[in-house]
């Protein structure tokens, strides 16, 4: 039996997976084998005359679909574990790739944006020479045709060979597809992933994390408002508290929870959210909440009609 045709029988035998460390702070990447595709990557040893040397060469052959998922984790699918070593050894050519993928809008984005949200520190000539040597990488590792020239000045994603959760997602708010989109959203963008010396990529990450927050909220508290016009209480509190967790931060979008809630019968739950708003307010602050958050969580622990209704 051939070397190729082992590997093959092998990966479809037991699958493939692994995952690692990126930079200073760990997240998961899973890169998993599908053996319904007719596309795999493959990596063998090049091995020198005289000394020696292994050096991974990744070969492709054939054009798969890389699936990326970034809400709630960061998995990539339809790649070989090989890639996962090279691209995780390369966390500016991964970082380069996700910013591809959920750049808005999307489409071409220009070289001299791409230079300086990822090599800041140097100078014009070098940074491209930079930005054209993680490309080249890149387009070694997923297949010359996922990445496309627009011109001169930009570059983009194939959306053939691409899918991202994050863009599906954003499909489905846009559609009014409330349902799927709060399914798809698994939680923060990208969490706990970080380059160091890139304070614009790190700032860009931020808002995009905002953003996807923000767009689950208002989509989720309209699914909970229709949930209970549906007489569906299970689904529209369980819902709530979703929301409740997601705007950590927002007070005010607190105090909407946990009225919705009383509303819903569930006082118990209001006053979970809220306790658990002022433990971590009081933890990573040290301040305690508003005094119209506290009036409202003694209404709803005494069982008093709340204002105005």
């Amino acid at each position: 039996m051939s070397v190729l045709g082992s590997r093959i029988r092998s990966a479809q035998a037991v699958g493939l997976s692994c995952s690692r460390h990126c930079a200073t702070r760990p997240f998961r990447v899973i890169f998993a084998f599908d053996s319904r595709l007719f596309g795999v990557f493959y990596a063998f040893p090049a091995v020198s005359r005289g000394r020696r040397r292994h050096k991974t060469t990744i070969i492709p052959l054939a054009a798969t679909v890389i699936r990326l998922q970034v809400l709630g984790t960061l998995r990539v699918e339809g790649t070989d574990p090989a890639v996962a070593d090279e691209l995780l050894a390369q966390p500016k050519a991964l970082a380069l790739l996700l910013y591809l993928a959920l750049a808005r809008p999307p489409g071409g984005q220009q070289r001299d944006r791409l230079v300086g949200l990822f090599w800041p520190e140097l100078d014009q000539d070098r940074a491209r020479t930079a930005l054209r040597g993680t490309l080249h990488r890149l387009r070694q590792l997923l297949g010359e045709d996922t990445i496309q020239n627009r011109g001169t000045e930009s570059v983009a994603l194939a959306p053939e060979r691409v899918t991202c959760d994050a863009l599906a997602f954003t499909d489905a708010v846009t559609n009014g597809r409330l349902r799927a989109a709060v399914n798809l959203y698994q939680g923060e963008l990208l969490p706990s992933f970080f380059l160091p010396g890139s304070d614009e990529f790190e700032r860009w990450l931020e808002s995009e994390r905002a953003y996807y927050a923000e767009r689950f909220i208002k989509c989720a508290w309209e699914l909970v408002e229709q949930y209970e016009q549906d007489s569906q209480a299970t689904n529209a509190t369980h819902l709530a508290r979703v929301v409740a967790r997601i705007a950590s931060t927002d007070e005010r979008m607190l105090r909407r929870v946990m009225t919705k809630l009383y509303e819903l019968h569930d006082r118990a739950g209001a006053i979970d959210v809220y306790s658990r708003f002022a433990a971590r307010l009081r933890k990573e602050y040290s301040v305690e909440p508003s005094a119209e958050t506290v009036r409202l969580a003694e209404r709803i622990r005494k069982g008093e009609p709340l204002a105005g209704k």
